[in-house]
């Protein structure tokens, strides 16, 4: 067999796997309704921005960014299945663009730091309950109209 031929193999591979990076629409609208829940449930706020070289990341206790296992708790949302459900391993799927955490100002998926309520504005805060279960119902809300249409 040619190093060519392996290789291709070992990219068609990867290609099949691709889509299974990211959360399929009822996932994500599960991934809602449960943080919303959390939320009114009274899950504390939390909001860290580590910037650590070598051990950069972002958490928010009611943002889709979270840590927590509770936010999580799925292995099927996870990249890594086996490691969730072996070690705790929580590294939700990717969401597409049309998947935005509820605190962000504007659309998409990744890189929503700056244009997030939280971090970026501070919109919301631990005093700011009522106005993140909005942002969940109208979020939920278009989730679900999205799924009908």
């Amino acid at each position: 067999m040619s190093g060519a031929g392996g290789a291709g193999k070992r990219n068609a591979g990867v290609g099949v796997m691709a889509k299974d990076l990211y959360l399929p629409r009822n996932r994500y609208r599960a991934a809602l309704q449960r943080q919303r829940d959390r939320i009114a449930d009274g899950l504390r706020f939390e909001a860290v921005d580590n910037d650590v070289t070598g051990n950069k990341y972002t958490h928010a206790s009611w943002g889709l960014c979270s840590r927590d296992h509770g936010a999580w708790p799925d292995a099927e949302d996870h990249l890594w299945p086996d490691q969730f459900a072996a070690h705790g391993r929580v590294a939700p799927k990717y969401r597409n663009q049309h998947q935005p955490c509820p605190m962000q100002n504007k659309g998409g998926a990744q890189g929503c730091f700056y244009s997030c309520r939280i971090f970026h504005s501070g919109e919301i805060g631990p005093s700011k309950r009522d106005d993140a279960l909005a942002l969940y119902d109208a979020a939920i809300l278009k989730a679900t109209g999205a799924s009908n249409g």
